[in-house]
């Protein structure tokens, strides 16, 4: 079913007509008014009114909820948690443009396989959009208002997209985008024999074990608001088991996808063609690249998670705002993916000054219709 909505969506934002407009417009018009909801809110001209305005509320309102005093958790303050979150919103904002028009599979005459590059590629990028604007939104239920009830559900809503869309949702996405690069490039080897077949079935099925990890969200999340001992032991747990899955997926799946780049750089005659020579170092060094910097970032999200569950209210991992996953790990690491993204795709290979000014002269000219 999900799949079902994920092609026909796709397919209708790839084809021609105002599409492209509208997306820019909608993207880049949300995240402004996300990026100025505090004034809004708050009906000030700055942000150092609303800063004052959002605290004094927050503190009242905690006070009425009983719950400890606001310098015990730097999540509970307005700055910086919303520059933090709006930064990463438009970070991704942007490579979901990147991937609109400059996608490196969405090629006249698209085949099934470049289609589904495209697809999953771009399901990326949308869903930590999603995710972002959400987080953001949330973010400011928590810290910008003075109802208990809308304190609540930003809580829960938070939580569900931080943990359920934001980190898991958005790994398991990028995995499966490396994944399908991965079986493209160990077709191209066509050879039965080969011992790249058995590991790509054996990704395959540890990929639906990724998938299963979100069972940790769906139990995290309630059992934050009935016992929070025993959410921070799902927390630990879930934690240690996809840094597990996560740095073995990417370390095999690069492993695949770098094999036949290998085997052509190192095969008779590679030496003469110097232009593709060059392409397939910028493919090798890219994709080394950002698939290191990716699981670096999720392993260090994930281990600074471990640490604030094991942290009480008041430590520095609650306290210190460069330190709460909330408000700096997360985003740091939604940044860090999405730039390890483009990196992985290969879209920068081909960028230049020259295509550039094609890009901004003729913008409708990179949307062929798709097949149906």
């Amino acid at each position: 079913m999900l799949l079902c909505v994920e092609i026909v969506a796709f397919r209708t934002v790839r084809g021609e007509g105002f599409w492209w407009k509208l997306c820019t417009s909608l993207l880049l018009s949300t995240s402004g008014c996300v990026a100025l909801l505090p004034m809004f809110i708050t009906q000030t001209w700055t942000f150092k009114e609303a800063e004052a305005i959002c605290m004094q509320w927050t503190v009242e309102k905690l006070q009425t909820m009983d719950i400890g005093i606001i310098e015990d958790n730097a999540n509970r303050h307005l700055f910086p948690a919303h520059p933090n979150n709006v930064t990463a919103l438009f970070i991704s904002v942007i490579c979901f443009l990147v991937w609109y028009f400059l996608s490196p599979h969405n090629v006249k005459h698209n085949s099934a396989v470049a289609e589904n590059l495209d697809r999953t590629f771009g399901s990326f990028f949308a869903v930590e959009v999603v995710a972002n604007l959400i987080v953001s939104a949330t973010s400011l239920g928590e810290n910008c208002n003075s109802s208990p009830t809308i304190h609540q559900i930003s809580v829960a809503v938070g939580i569900l997209t931080l943990f359920g869309l934001s980190i898991l949702g958005t790994n398991i996405l990028c995995h499966r985008y490396l994944l399908a690069k991965a079986r493209v490039m160990v077709n191209l080897l066509n050879d039965d024999n080969d011992s790249a077949e058995a590991w790509l079935e054996w990704l395959e099925y540890s990929f639906k074990w990724e998938i299963r990890s979100l069972l940790f969200v769906v139990l995290g999340a309630p059992l934050q608001f009935i016992y929070p001992p025993a959410a921070k032991f799902v927390v630990l747990g879930g934690a240690f088991c996809v840094i597990f899955m996560d740095t073995t997926f990417s370390a095999i799946v690069t492993a695949l996808y770098l094999r036949p780049i290998f085997k052509v750089l190192h095969g008779p005659g590679t030496s003469g063609n110097i232009a593709g020579y060059r392409s397939m170092m910028k493919t090798k060094w890219m994709t080394l690249i950002g698939s290191t910097f990716a699981v670096v970032s999720s392993t260090a999200l994930y281990v600074n998670a471990i640490c604030w569950s094991l942290s009480d209210l008041g430590d520095p991992f609650w306290s210190n705002p460069h330190l709460q996953p909330y408000v700096t790990g997360v985003n740091v690491d939604s940044i860090i993916n999405d730039l390890s993204m483009i990196l992985v795709c290969g879209v920068l290979k081909n960028v230049s000054c020259k295509s550039l000014g094609t890009f901004l002269t003729v913008p409708t000219s990179r949307h062929p219709v798709m097949p149906s």
